[in-house]
């Protein structure tokens, strides 16, 4: 699933800094939108299935 997200957020999402962010940005590396001169991130978010693997091994 992808989610637009703010540049903080995404910085934070990402565990990159805005420099990197910038620059990514830059170089077509991540996919922008701009929305009333504000741009916002495309970033591909997996759900994940937290405990799943553990629920089974202790259960099964």
């Amino acid at each position: 699933m992808r989610k637009l997200l703010t540049a903080a957020q995404a910085c934070r999402f990402l565990q990159v800094g805005r420099s990197t962010l910038s620059n990514w940005e830059k170089s077509g590396a991540i996919e922008t939108m701009r929305i009333g001169g504000t741009v916002r991130y495309w970033v591909n978010v997996a759900p994940t299935n937290k405990g799943t693997e553990n629920d089974k091994k202790q259960n099964g």
